[in-house]
């Protein structure tokens, strides 16, 4: 995986935990892009993030409690396993939302994404 997107999910996780961000919901999904909104009480968002090349997602459209962080390889390896998905190529980027005190995992495989705050 590739440094800047390293660097781009720390910065994201750091935006998210100062703006007291725990709240998402999908908010746009055309041509392979997905956004999703964050925010504190699903009022006005704070947070936008968008994915690019989506070509894989596991979640609820709205979840609260949440965190973000890249997908480990045994999750990876699990979403085959358990036949959620095919196949996932080396270049598609497994993120993931822990919801509910770890209880609630929301998975999006996609290339590469965004995020802008407000």
């Amino acid at each position: 995986m590739n440094t800047s997107i390293n660097e781009k999910m720390i910065d994201l996780q750091k935006n998210i935990r100062k703006k007291n961000i725990e709240e998402f919901e999908f908010w746009d999904f055309k041509d392979g892009e997905l956004g999703i909104v964050g925010s504190f009480d699903f009022e006005y968002h704070d947070i936008e993030i968008v994915f690019h090349e989506v070509s894989f997602i596991l979640a609820e459209t709205r979840f609260v409690g949440s965190e973000i962080r890249m997908g480990t390889e045994e999750e990876r390896e699990l979403l085959i396993k358990n036949h959620k998905v095919n196949d996932i190529n080396d270049e598609d980027i497994l993120f993931c939302f822990t919801a509910r005190r770890d209880t609630d995992r929301y998975y999006i495989l996609a290339k590469n994404f965004d995020f802008y705050t407000k």
